[in-house]
């Protein structure tokens, strides 16, 4: 018998989702022509968490390219997150580098595998106090974020000059978890473990 108060799905059951991304293709003169997503991750945790993040993405099948064709693609994540009345909107929250290939099919599978568990968060400019000085401008990455509720869209597009190139699919993934998962029910300790473990963590240790 489930003894959990909510014998539902687990509560992190959305925080990690693969998909398939349909990405019909652009002409280079109007890139912006079919530009498809997918939503991958819903959040609801009741409580202001900092997470860390995992994205990645493959080619499952592209259109091969012929002699003087090329073609490109790129995938990128788009999230909300919010806590209390505040909500935030970052529409290029992580963007891969994508692929590019002409004159030969693409490199798929496994092979296109690109992942990443940081993000730009901004520019750092130094200044050193030689004469002349030398100014140093670096990205600054991040692997946290905060939220309460968070919703993560993929993107993805597909440019190309091949003759009536088929759409491409690209395997879209993404995964969330806490930085440091304390919930204040796991404390009480004389109670059931139901009360302690109220969203199924019994079953998932």
């Amino acid at each position: 018998m489930d003894g959990t108060i909510f014998a539902g799905a687990s509560p992190w059951q959305q925080w990690g989702n693969t998909q398939i991304l349909e990405m019909p293709a652009n002409p280079f003169t109007n890139p912006r022509l079919f530009l498809p997503q997918i939503s991958l991750n819903r959040i609801q945790y009741n409580r202001p968490e900092t997470w860390r993040f995992l994205f990645s993405a493959r080619i499952i099948d592209a259109p091969t390219a012929g002699v003087g064709e090329q073609a490109n693609a790129s995938i990128w994540f788009e999230i909300f997150t919010g806590i209390g009345r505040s909500a935030i909107h970052i529409p290029f929250f992580c963007q891969l580098p994508g692929w590019q290939w002409n004159g030969a099919a693409p490199v798929l599978g496994d092979a296109s595998l690109l992942w990443t568990n940081s993000v730009k968060s901004g520019e750092q400019t130094w200044l050193t106090d030689e004469t002349p000085q030398v100014t140093t401008t670096a990205p600054v990455l991040t692997d946290l974020i905060v939220g309460q509720d968070i919703t993560v869209v993929a993107h993805g597009v597909f440019n190309t000059d091949i003759p009536g190139a088929v759409p491409m699919h690209v395997e879209v993934s993404a995964q969330w978890a806490p930085n440091v998962h304390v919930r204040p029910d796991w404390f009480q300790i004389d109670g059931h473990p139901a009360e302690q473990f109220a969203g199924g963590e019994v079953k998932g240790r």
